[in-house]
């Protein structure tokens, strides 16, 4: 449904763009060269996300039945409450790239700070939305004590990780890589990942035997630890690069 609506919104509403059908078939080498350059480190790093939620449910399914249902269930709830946290980063992206392209750097500046604010109490807020919810969100759900309690744990530990995905994510995906630093941003996600997350979430399942809250905790614990690099990162506007070309250089 989505397709139709942009394509009739593009073509007869639109008065900004001005896209055309024969736009799709015309090539820029220009252009090409920038996506590569800049969008592929985006691309693959939601191709290593992907991937690396599905070790994350793997790892839950190995624990058994409840602990794989608790977790899909905290997951989706997760995702409800968390619309307003992807929803500010968007946001936040087109602001900075917009104001990056406009070579505005000291409106640059005063509008990381701020933003960085309003991701903190995006993320507060969301916190507590999940914690004082979780409990009549799980009345919809007909599941054993046993699940329900394992849910309502791993919904804790959400409540209080999304405070870190709120500020790291949006700080790093809204500023950071609209600002033109995308490699970073992945090697950074990367190293979290799968140096971090990952395998302390396989060592406490599989090495020490923690009860699924703590291999939960483990898998989640990357949104936090990135907070300290996102502050130190943003911060220092070492992450600034200027994408845009004047109209003659994608002539």
């Amino acid at each position: 449904m989505e397709t139709p609506i942009l394509i009739i919104y593009l073509r007869f509403i639109d008065k900004k763009l001005h896209i055309r059908f024969r736009d799709l078939v015309e090539t820029n080498a220009g252009l090409v060269k920038d996506f590569f350059k800049y969008g592929f480190p985006v691309i693959f790093g939601d191709i290593l996300w992907g991937i690396n939620l599905a070790v994350q449910g793997a790892v839950m399914g190995r624990l058994g039945a409840t602990a794989l249902a608790a977790a899909s269930i905290a997951n989706v709830v997760f995702s409800m409450v968390a619309v307003g946290v992807y929803g500010t980063s968007g946001a936040s992206a087109v602001i900075i790239g917009q104001t990056v392209g406009a070579r505005d750097y000291k409106k640059l500046k005063l509008y990381t700070k701020q933003l960085q604010i309003v991701f903190l109490v995006v993320g507060v807020i969301s916190g507590l939305t999940l914690y004082c919810t979780k409990d009549y969100i799980l009345m919809l759900y007909n599941l054993s004590d046993e699940a329900i309690e394992m849910t309502r744990q791993f919904l804790n530990i959400l409540s209080v990780t999304i405070v870190g995905t709120s500020y790291q994510m949006s700080s790093l995906t809204g500023i950071v890589r609209p600002g033109g630093s995308t490699r970073f941003v992945l090697i950074n996600d990367s190293i979290f990942a799968w140096g971090v997350a990952v395998p302390s979430a396989l060592i406490a399942a599989f090495v020490f035997k923690a009860p699924p809250p703590v291999v939960f905790a483990c898998q989640k614990c990357d949104q936090i630890l990135k907070c300290a690099v996102a502050v130190v990162t943003v911060n220092r506007f070492k992450w600034v690069r200027n994408l845009t070309h004047e109209p003659s250089a994608l002539d």
